[in-house]
């Protein structure tokens, strides 16, 4: 561990200017975050108008048989309230609204290649978590 973070210390050292490509940056430059929060879904109705709701709010000229569409059952209505709050806020709409939290975990890995050093139709789509893709 202590190795490990004498070369973070290391790389905070390091002149970024003169690196003229991304292959020169130092151990520790990319890094990849994974979160992961688990979710109870105890009244899928609720939650359910609560994401027609949410959808209703960032497009109010839809009629609401295309909000039904669009939000027809509780994945998409986590989606639809992940796209009007930002991650952290899914925990907080709670039971009342059909979503009780089920814990979470965050952790943070050093990467050899980001997201954005693939072209994206080499982007692990169907396993964000692997690595090697």
């Amino acid at each position: 561990m202590l190795e490990a973070l004498g070369e973070v210390a290391a790389s905070l050292e390091t002149d970024w200017s003169e690196l003229d490509e991304e292959e020169d940056l130092p151990a520790g430059a990319r890094v990849s975050v994974w979160s992961r929060s688990d979710f109870v879904v105890t009244d899928p109705e609720r939650l359910v108008a609560t994401g027609r709701a949410r959808y209703a709010e960032l497009w109010p000229d839809d009629r609401s048989d295309e909000v039904e569409r669009m939000v027809p059952d509780t994945l998409s209505a986590v989606r639809e309230l992940l796209h009007h709050e930002d991650y952290d806020a899914l925990g907080d709409y709670g039971e009342e609204h059909g979503l009780r939290p089920a814990g979470s975990t965050t952790r943070i890995l050093e990467v050899e290649r980001a997201l954005d050093d693939l072209p994206e139709d080499e982007w692990p789509h169907e396993d964000p978590f692997d690595l090697d893709a």
